[in-house]
């Protein structure tokens, strides 16, 4: 029987009502599951002995909730819905209703409105230009762009205020490979927080077909019980822009936009899309990098585009290092000795690194303009998330022993193909 820890009976009875309706409808819950809240604020935990990797959570694809059936809006800083009956199951809608309690009690409204950088910082128009440049265009929502670049009514910003936070909720799910993917809520799952070593989102079918959403038990604090959803491989800027809090676990940075001159060997055009590659798509040699390793693109002119790049640090200090030999390879054909190679690496780790360090840096001067208490106050988040940043800058390793000649382990010519230009443009 799942455990449920809440500090107000009547949270109490939603999160036991709810469970309820899931395991009635064909969903899968391990006893030792915990569901906590306190101050509001939802975890999942496992109260007794635990396997690694051990499913725990299986819900039904058919009590997944898509949002634009639920027809939701905000008033007075509470969220309300006006479900499709016809769209929507029964058990779908109770679920819904419960969520939406839940997020009223726990005042997720006024959390959205206190947090989300897209409200708090729409004042400052010289700071949002330089988030623009921090991340590239086709990675920020048209929502959010339109939003912040027009001067909106009270009621528009309680319409993006329920649109953007519901849609930090969801997940892209489609029926089949025909369908297009919708935005639906997740129940139970959606009380899942993030960590980097969490669990992904996975899918697969039941035995008697039924398509299942599926949690592993992860378990990565030691200090805790609590099992945690992996959302994507995001930094401290990532989790800020997309989830309004900044995760200081990451032990790297997504590089912002930039174009690196190789030598008279051609550009590498760096875009900051998440996502990884599937470990089939990497050459053996590459498998231990697909958390790191960018999808690329390189045209007959000495011209490549990638997804992303990484900027790590400990525990895999030179991830980075390895990839840009993998794509200063392939953009010279693998041509260049291996002296050669290495130095032109160097010079890209060093711009790289001091290209990003003077973005946090512009960004912490554009702040400093702001003297004023209330300024300070609005603006002390993203002031603490550039001095993280620049701290993990620094701290990147720059030993020249990992130039060693066993480094010519990596050389591989990936599939390079127009399809994944397409993706990353």
């Amino acid at each position: 029987m799942v455990h449920i820890h809440a500090d107000t009976p009547d949270i109490q009875n939603i999160l036991k009502d709810m469970t309820q309706i899931v395991q009635n409808n064909g969903g899968k819950l391990n006893e030792h599951i915990a569901i906590t809240c306190e101050d509001g604020e939802l975890s999942l935990e496992f109260d007794g002995p635990a396997k690694q990797n051990e499913k725990i959570i299986e819900i039904p694809d058919k009590l997944l909730i898509p949002i634009k059936h639920l027809h939701a809006s905000l008033k007075d800083n509470q969220f309300t819905i006006n479900p499709n009956t016809e769209k929507l199951s029964t058990a779908q809608i109770s679920l819904a209703e419960h969520i939406i309690t839940l997020y009223n009690y726990s005042g997720k409204a006024k959390w959205q409105r206190d947090n989300c950088p897209w409200i708090t910082l729409r004042p400052y128009k010289d700071i949002i230009q330089l988030l623009f440049k921090g991340r590239s265009k086709s990675d920020l929502k048209d929502t959010h762009i339109a939003f912040l670049q027009q001067d909106k009514d009270a009621q528009e910003e309680d319409d993006f205020i329920c649109d953007s936070f519901l849609r930090t909720r969801v997940i892209g799910h489609r029926q089949s490979s025909e369908d297009k993917a919708e935005q639906k809520i997740m129940p139970i799952v959606d009380f899942m927080n993030h960590h980097l070593d969490g669990c992904p989102f996975n899918f697969a079918a039941d035995k008697d077909g039924t398509n299942m959403l599926y949690i592993l038990n992860k378990q990565p604090l030691a200090h805790s019980r609590e099992f945690f959803a992996f959302y994507n491989r995001l930094d401290a800027f990532d989790s800020y822009l997309s989830y309004y809090f900044i995760d200081q676990t990451p032990h790297f940075v997504r590089s912002v936009p930039t174009t690196l001159q190789i030598d008279d060997i051609g550009t590498i055009d760096i875009k900051t899309k998440a996502g990884v590659l599937k470990l089939n798509d990497l050459p053996e040699q590459l498998k231990d990098l697909r958390g790191f390793m960018p999808q690329l693109h390189k045209n007959k002119d000495g011209h490549m585009v990638i997804s992303h790049l990484m900027i790590t640090n400990h525990p895999s200090p030179h991830a980075m290092r390895r990839i840009l030999r993998v794509l200063i390879g392939n953009l010279s054909d693998w041509t260049l000795s291996h002296n050669k190679l290495c130095k032109i690496i160097a010079k890209a780790e060093r711009d790289i690194i001091n290209q990003n360090i003077a973005y946090y840096k512009d960004l912490l001067q554009c702040i400093a303009q702001y003297q004023a208490a209330d300024h300070q106050i609005a603006l002390a988040p993203l002031k603490d998330l550039c001095n993280l940043q620049i701290t993990k800058l620094y701290r990147y390793h720059f030993d020249d022993q990992f130039f060693g000649r066993q480094y010519g382990r990596d050389i591989a010519t990936l599939n390079l193909n127009k399809e994944t230009e397409k993706q990353i443009a």
